[in-house]
């Protein structure tokens, strides 16, 4: 439904509209990721509905993926899951049930590489993602999402060497991690339960899917640190 013709936003970003439904397709034309987000404003109507069960809009994004060529085997075979959303003063804010939710997001993650889990910047979150109506027609079923993702070469790799368990624990006390998710205990203080390696998807362009220590702890802590020598990243 996007004959328009686009808009062009940057040297590299497209916006199309769609014919059918005020929906707005936003697409770097380099890279393929794009975005879709959906004027609610000018169909407030799908507010009125309730979206079908988590599976069935699991199986909506999967085969709306599916017909554009775009669920490639890593994201077929990795984990999915689903939120219940609704929107409460103008924002998208979660919902504890199915029966007070307006949509469902699905979020669609990698599969594991080398027998090692990819994580995201967003731990609820995929870099692949889209929100579910409860309205069935194919121009307002899928209206929103992000399809931030970027093929990964696996048979180009390298050796790199790891840094030792103490390395990475001193750089998580000394404040070098990158803190996801707080702990929600509001103790000020963490205790970290979990410790492993896992690949980082950044859900940006990067060239090489880089290995990282996971830390996680109570109150749903996390945080990742770089588990490479420095001496093997960029000057930059």
């Amino acid at each position: 439904g996007f004959s328009e013709p686009p808009i062009g936003i940057s040297e590299t970003i497209y916006k199309f509209q769609n014919s059918e439904a005020p929906i707005s397709l936003d697409m770097n034309i380099v890279n393929k990721t794009f975005s879709l987000s959906y004027d609610l404003s000018k169909n407030p109507e799908l507010l009125s509905l309730r979206p079908q069960s988590a599976q069935e809009a699991i199986n909506t994004v999967t085969s709306f993926l599916s017909q554009a060529g775009l669920l490639t085997t890593d994201l077929q075979s990795g984990r999915k899951t689903s939120d219940f959303i609704k929107v409460e003063g103008g924002a998208l804010v979660r919902a504890i049930s199915l029966s007070e939710a307006n949509f469902i997001r699905v979020n669609l993650f990698r599969s594991d590489y080398n027998n090692l889990p990819v994580v995201n910047p967003d731990r609820q979150k995929g870099n692949v993602w889209f929100l579910v109506s409860g309205n069935s027609s194919q121009s307002r079923s899928v209206i929103a999402g992000e399809y931030h993702y970027f093929p990964v070469s696996q048979d180009k790799f390298s050796t790199y060497p790891l840094k030792t368990a103490q390395m990475v624990w001193d750089e998580l006390v000394g404040g070098q991690g990158f803190i996801i998710q707080p702990s929600s205990t509001g103790s000020g203080q963490v205790v970290i339960r979990r410790v492993g390696l896992a690949y980082y998807d950044s859900g940006r362009p990067q060239e090489f899917l880089q290995p990282v220590v996971v830390f996680e702890g109570d109150g749903d802590f996390v945080a990742y640190v770089p588990a490479i020598t420095a001496d093997y990243y960029g000057g930059d």
